[in-house]
């Protein structure tokens, strides 16, 4: 969805705009005839893209949304009358039917999956109605092929109201990445671990069959890959780690899902409102 325009109200029309080779919407402009040039509302977005709230030029609110896992409208609320129609990424809401359009299929967000089956069939997985295993980390634009967001992400048995509010700091001071990539405890190390992959997170949160947490993390520009700088080795090369040197701050971690003992998603995800 680039622009809308009514056939009601032609010479109002609205553009967005997205994030660099994605589907994240970033703005919108709302313009009225040809020569206006618009005015500009801002989204904030959960960790998977789905707008969770819009702000002016001045950074107050004109629109926000809470929305279920699967992206179902909870509340919604607009102290100006805006409509805000966007969802997950490469999803726009049909008030008439309730489902989103999804380009090549609608995706109905109360049952969490597709209502059409897969246009490229079996390419696109077992399960011809799935929408993703995950909505926090999965996204699938086009209605055709799900594929991960771009995170990191750590397994950790912390609970949320504890990493929300610090964020993740090193053990110790140690920077040796070899060192730290056998054991990060011994010595206590300077480096945070996290991995590219959910599910070594989701084994890490679940390590001793107890329950614990999959923290989702804005990519760190300072991230070293472990498997990429010490080769042949890495002692761990499955864990497909990212190092991150120093501290992760609270508002570089998006959201969680917890974790059940046997490794499963408990089902649901929240968002780091303590990090904005």
């Amino acid at each position: 969805m680039m622009g809308e325009r009514s056939s009601r109200t032609p010479q109002r029309r609205t553009r967005y705009i997205y994030g660099e080779g994605g589907w994240e919407p970033l703005a919108r402009v709302d313009s009225v005839g040809e020569d206006d040039p618009g005015k500009v509302f801002w989204y904030h977005t959960e960790l998977n893209g789905l707008p969770e709230r819009m702000t002016d030029e001045y950074g107050e609110r004109v629109w926000q949304g809470r929305f279920s896992a699967w992206g179902e409208t909870e509340h919604e609320s607009s102290p100006r009358g805006l409509r805000q129609n966007l969802r997950f990424q490469g999803q726009y809401f049909d008030a008439e039917t309730g489902l989103h359009y999804n380009l090549f299929r609608y995706y109905d967000p109360a049952g969490g999956r597709f209502t059409q089956t897969d246009p490229i069939g079996l390419a696109g997985g077992l399960n011809l109605y799935a929408y993703a295993p995950n909505p926090l980390s999965w996204v699938d634009p086009l209605g055709l092929s799900k594929c991960k967001a771009n995170f990191l992400y750590r397994g950790d048995k912390r609970a949320p109201n504890i990493i929300f509010r610090e964020g993740f700091k090193p053990l110790g001071d140690s920077s040796d990445l070899l060192l730290h990539a056998r054991d990060n405890r011994s010595p206590p190390s300077h480096f945070i671990s996290t991995s590219s992959d959910i599910e070594v997170a989701q084994n890490f949160a679940a390590r001793d069959e107890q329950k614990g947490f999959v923290y989702a993390i804005r990519q760190q520009p300072n991230a070293i890959d472990v498997n990429k700088t010490l080769g042949k080795n890495t002692p761990f090369p499955d864990e497909i780690e990212m190092a991150v040197p120093g501290s992760i701050s609270n508002k570089d971690v998006l959201g969680v899902t917890p974790v059940n003992g046997d490794g499963s998603f408990v089902g649901f995800s929240f968002i780091n409102f303590f990090g904005g």
